[in-house]
């Protein structure tokens, strides 16, 4: 069967790790046509053995095609089997930062990210996107992306350690603020929830008015600033990350058909064209953009909008269902959109719905989604006609044509 790949945040501990120390010289900035000034960190810009690694990144194949869609690439080879990793670090000036390890064999994702992050950083726009400060080339060819610390916590990892609204009661039945406030643990979940995906969707709206398709979206992409729900997402920050996957639909690039680190090659040199290759994940999207009816640059634009749409809304459904069950459920993100795109179709509305409001674990879950869209919209005016239930449907529907824009579902996020 064909093959789709996907990336996934795995949390594994592992012991601490520090690049190489060369001979000791001052790191610069480094130029970048694409943005002006990414840091070129060299290894005595780290203290000594502060790097520990939390998490890893792993290319893994999703063995079911979405229905509607082209399946993914006919050569399960396409795309190699490596592991990234994910380290949290210290600079010798003081500040936290997080780092990505790219071993050699994916030097080419690395690339694609480095100037994926500088285009969205050259538009000074794109807020909810993770700030990438510079790399570091390690002794063994490996790539290190080093990025800003403001948000470090997968939304995923969030979810999966959230305590079920009944939990919380029970577990402070005893305190005043159960009679001041019987709904309180309720109201924080759906303010988090609220900030968490409306911040998720302006991030990938930014990336899309920037002319980039993010292509990896999963409930580990959306990296969060603290986990604490008390705050009901006042001070919460939600950023996007993983570009390594990321594809320009400039009308330059889709006539070139190179990646943006191929492209900037090719302005370097002064040629028109791609400076190798395409990418196969990015030809595997062009060619699903063709079975899809695509035609034209903007059809095949407007086709890969909808592809990060609707993993979107599967991962918003994910993180919804995971985060109101407890700490206790199995249920993982292939589940969801399993039964979001292959069981039901996606009919979310009403037949999802019905099945999971057959188990009383997601009660509040249910409620949460029904209860979307029943105030004003996000310009304090607009009545709002549809709920979470019918957005998530839209964003789903099998038909790429039927699908919102990220601009569009922000309707219900206030």
């Amino acid at each position: 069967m064909a093959t789709v790949a996907r990336a996934t945040a795995v949390a594994r501990p592992g012991p601490s790790r520090v690049p190489s120390r060369g001979p000791v010289r001052r790191s610069t900035p480094a130029r970048c046509r694409a943005t002006g000034d990414l840091r070129a960190f060299v290894a005595h810009d780290f203290v000594s053995g502060s790097l520990k690694q939390v998490a890893e990144l792993s290319l893994r194949r999703v063995e079911e095609p979405l229905p509607g869609l082209a399946e993914g690439p006919e050569d399960p080879k396409a795309v190699p089997e490596a592991t990234v990793r994910i380290y949290n670090g210290e600079l010798e000036d003081g500040r936290e930062v997080c780092l990505k390890q790219y071993p050699r064999i994916f030097s080419e994702l690395a690339r694609n990210e480095i100037f994926g992050h500088s285009a969205v950083q050259a538009a000074s726009k794109c807020a909810h996107v993770c700030e990438l400060l510079g790399t570091y080339k390690g002794t063994l060819g490996e790539t290190w992306l080093v990025f800003s610390s403001e948000c470090i916590y997968p939304a995923s990892y969030w979810a999966e350690r959230a305590r079920a609204i009944g939990e919380q009661r029970q577990a402070r039945n005893w305190t005043l603020l159960n009679l001041v406030d019987p709904q309180l643990d309720l109201n924080r979940r759906t303010a988090f929830l609220n900030s968490m995906v409306g911040q998720a969707l302006k991030g990938l709206a930014e990336l899309h008015a920037q002319n980039i398709l993010h292509q990896n979206v999963t409930p580990d992409c959306f990296l969060l600033s603290t986990t604490d729900e008390r705050g009901g997402g006042q001070t919460l920050k939600a950023k996007l990350r993983e570009l390594s996957l990321c594809v320009s639909v400039t009308e330059a690039s889709l006539r070139g058909g190179g990646t943006l680190a191929e492209l900037w090659e090719a302005g370097a040199e002064g040629r028109g064209g791609p400076a190798g290759a395409r990418r196969e994940h990015e030809e595997d999207l062009w060619r699903r953009a063709e079975r899809g009816g695509c035609s034209t640059f903007v059809q095949k634009r407007n086709f890969g909008i909808a592809e990060d749409v609707q993993q979107m809304g599967l991962s918003i459904l994910f993180l919804v269902l995971r985060s109101f069950a407890g700490q206790e459920s199995e249920l993982d993100f292939d589940t969801v959109r399993r039964y979001a795109c292959v069981t039901f179709k996606g009919e979310v509305s009403t037949e999802l719905r019905d099945f999971v409001l057959a188990d009383t674990e997601f009660a509040d879950a249910v409620a949460y989604l029904d209860g979307l869209g029943s105030g004003p919209g996000a310009d304090g005016d607009t009545a709002v006609d549809l709920d979470g239930w019918g957005l998530l449907e839209a964003m789903v529907d099998p038909d790429w044509r039927r699908r919102p824009t990220a601009e569009a579902c922000l309707t219900l996020f206030r």
